[in-house]
Formats: structure tokens, sequence, C-alpha cells
């Protein structure tokens, strides 16, 4: 009886803590952007219609989980490897309706630049399916087009199979593109994912 206690305490704490890391972005936001602080401040704007008022949150907890699960605790295995599956079956509209939005959003090229203390993440969330593409480290620069969003798409496809979660990077990048349920925690500082 008490392991039982025990298990359902943590399961209603990993749920929690995994719906703090992502809000509900609405679906009116279409295409947006959240700027992801170091000190667990998100500030998430939507680029479909600039007018919305941007959504903030704070999450203080974030900062100990980084120091916790920061880039020292990644395995050197994990650190090579360009894709990764979470093996969760998505919702197949989401995926497509989602991926495609957001290779129109960045059409020939969309450049995204963090900060000192930000990682910055650019997706869309249909159907409850988040499709994004991250740059996951400090003082970094990316450009995604289309065409990189295709490839993408078509690599965790071909890795993790069709409408399943993962996400895809570039060998020696900070860029990815992935796939997630929404309110799933992504785009953490040090990453990748």
């Amino acid at each position: 009886m008490h392991l039982h206690s025990t298990l359902l305490a943590l399961a209603a704490t990993t749920s929690l803590t995994v719906a703090v890391l992502m809000p509900h972005i609405p679906d009116h936001f279409g295409v947006f952007i959240s700027h992801n602080y170091n000190n667990g401040t998100k500030v998430i704007e939507s680029l479909s219609d600039p007018g919305l008022v941007p959504i903030v949150t704070h999450d203080p907890t974030v900062h100990t989980r980084r120091a916790k699960f920061g880039r020292a605790a990644k395995s050197a295995l994990h650190e090579k490897r360009r894709t990764d599956c979470w093996g969760h079956r998505l919702d197949s509209s989401g995926v497509d309706r989602s991926i495609k939005g957001l290779a129109e959003a960045v059409g020939s090229g969309k450049e995204i630049r963090t900060g000192p203390d930000t990682t910055v993440l650019m997706g869309i969330i249909v159907e409850a399916v988040i499709t994004y593409y991250c740059i996951s480290r400090p003082n970094s620069v990316g450009n995604l087009d289309s065409n990189d969003a295709w490839h993408a798409h078509n690599q965790m496809n071909s890795n993790c199979g069709q409408y399943m979660s993962g996400w895809f990077g570039w060998p020696g990048s900070v860029e990815i593109v992935g796939r997630a349920r929404e309110g799933t925690e992504i785009c953490n500082a040090g990453g990748p994912f």
C-alpha cells in the first residue's frame, strides 16, 4: 500500500512538472516563439498575430533541474546521436498540420538568436502536437528554412516511425527540429532536445 501511494505521488509530481514547463498555448496563437530564460521565466509571443498579448510564465525550479540534469549529466553517447525517439504516438493530423505550419512559417529562412541566458524555441501546436525549431545553447544563432524543416521531419519518420515523437539535429549544430506531445519538456539549456 505504501508503494502504491509513493507511485501515485511521483506520477502526480511528474505530471505537474511537465504541465508547468510548457504552458498551454491557445490555438489562435498559431506559430509562436518562446524565449526561455535561465531563471525559469518564459516569454511566449505569437508570430502569426503580433497583436496578441505575450504569455509570461515563471517556474523557479527550472534552474535547479537544469543544474541537476543539464549538460554534465548527459552521456557521451547522447551527445553524438542526432536523432532520438521518445516512443509516443502522436495525432497524425496534428503532426501533418504542425510540420506544414512550421515549414510555411520559416519559408526561405528564419534566423533565431539566443542571448547569454536564454534558449529559444519557435513552434506551433496543432491537435496537442508541438512541432518546433530550437536553439538550445545560449549565445548561439541558427537559420531554418522549409527544406530543413521537411528534412528533419523525414529523418524522424525514418528513425522513429511516422507520427511518433522525437527530434533531429544536424551534427555539430545547436539547432534541432522536433515533435512531441503538448506539455512535454523541450528545448532546455544544454539540450539537445
